[in-house]
């Protein structure tokens, strides 16, 4: 798998890589006011988004490029077979005469 950072694209839209941060503001008398992570909203689509689907998502598209590398490199190893040769006139004409 590669191992360097990848931006997600939202889960709903596709197509985003920019979220808000959503969170909770909580306060109580005496100790002011704090802030409580919530999860995060597509800034084109506006709708909450689930990370794990997108981290799965990612995941997926890499091994599938992988997959498509490995097909290349083992099409481009395969030799090339000999091209087949047509079977002289003279021997058609023979196989056809004594077929008959």
């Amino acid at each position: 798998m590669n191992k360097q950072w990848q931006n997600l694209k939202c889960d709903q839209c596709n197509s985003s890589e920019d979220f808000i941060v959503v969170v909770a503001l909580k306060w109580q008398d005496g100790l002011g006011l704090t802030t409580q992570p919530k999860g995060y909203t597509c800034q084109r689509c506006k709708k909450s988004v689930v990370v794990e689907k997108m981290i799965r998502a990612v995941k997926e598209r890499s091994l599938q490029q992988q997959i498509d590398e490995l097909q290349a490199q083992k099409k481009a190893e395969m030799p090339t077979p000999p091209p087949v040769r047509d079977i002289a006139p003279e021997m058609k004409e023979e196989k056809l005469a004594a077929t008959k």
